[in-house]
């Protein structure tokens, strides 16, 4: 019913003065809007009927545009994020591109072996068998040492691109640690090594902390750092400490005899 319904008959038998806002649907997705204001004067009704469909729809799309208008600004940020990323990353790509140059031009001139060698055999005769007392006995200590510290086998480690560091106190070679690429996204690394009267002086978290440094340089993306070390080695807590955990049981097969082993493991470049 047309008189029921129409919003102009209501304001023409209305007794009171009154605004409304109508809106029409003519199709589906087609609305119409409007103002109506009724004011009465004694017996008479002025009415001002006003078309709102135009600001309606001018309004929905400023904020459709205002909402695009963000999403665009957030994009353009997130773009300049991404970019600068990006840019940082190339930046640290030629770094090290430059430092492995340097690196191998260094290997190329000097005599590095001859240098190196005889550090790391000192440091491991004095350090080794320290680190495995009360686990190993005195001749399968001697069996490792000659097994991965002879003249040889540092020949070898260095020749497969294990890289060493020497720590040094006040003139003195008293710490060392060893890292090697084992695999995509994998490192491993040996126990640290410090010398008794050096302990306790920050000398393995130096040690420790260069060692995963030296890491996040040489491979910038994510990647994994793994330990070996007997549940019974008093410096496990000292990885622990520094975030490392075990992931799995392993074992050391030395031929005369078998050491019991597990893995640790430091995710790195995680962010």
């Amino acid at each position: 019913n047309l008189e029921i319904h129409s919003p102009i008959i209501q304001a023409v038998r209305s007794k009171e003065s009154f605004v409304a806002y109508i809106s029409y649907q003519y199709k589906q997705n087609e609305f119409y809007y409007y103002n109506i204001n009724a004011i009465k004067r004694g017996k008479y009704t002025i009415i001002f009927f006003t078309d709102a469909t135009s600001q309606e729809k001018y309004d929905k799309l400023e904020k459709k545009h205002n909402l695009l208008e963000k999403n665009y600004e957030n994009l353009t940020e997130q773009n300049n994020d991404l970019q600068h990323i990006k840019q940082k990353a190339q930046a640290q790509a030629i770094k090290m591109a430059l430092i492995n140059k340097i690196s191998n031009i260094i290997r190329e001139s000097i005599d590095l072996p001859s240098i190196i060698n005889p550090t790391l055999k000192e440091l491991a005769l004095n350090l080794v068998p320290n680190s495995f007392k009360g686990v190993l006995n005195t001749s399968q200590i001697d069996f490792m040492l000659d097994k991965y510290y002879s003249q040889q086998a540092l020949q070898d480690a260095l020749n497969q691109g294990k890289e060493y560091f020497i720590a040094t106190l006040d003139g003195e070679d008293v710490g060392v640690v060893s890292v090697i690429e084992h695999g995509p996204d994998l490192f491993l690394m040996q126990k640290i090594y410090v010398q008794s009267n050096a302990q306790g002086k920050g000398v393995g978290t130096k040690l420790f902390e260069h060692l995963v440094e030296y890491v996040q340089q040489k491979h910038p993306g994510e990647c994994t750092i793994e330990l070996l070390i007997n549940k019974h080695n008093p410096g496990l807590e000292f990885y622990t400490k520094r975030g490392m955990q075990k992931i799995r049981d392993t074992g050391l097969d030395m031929g005369d005899f078998f050491i019991n082993e597990e893995v640790y493991s430091l995710k790195v470049n995680t962010n």
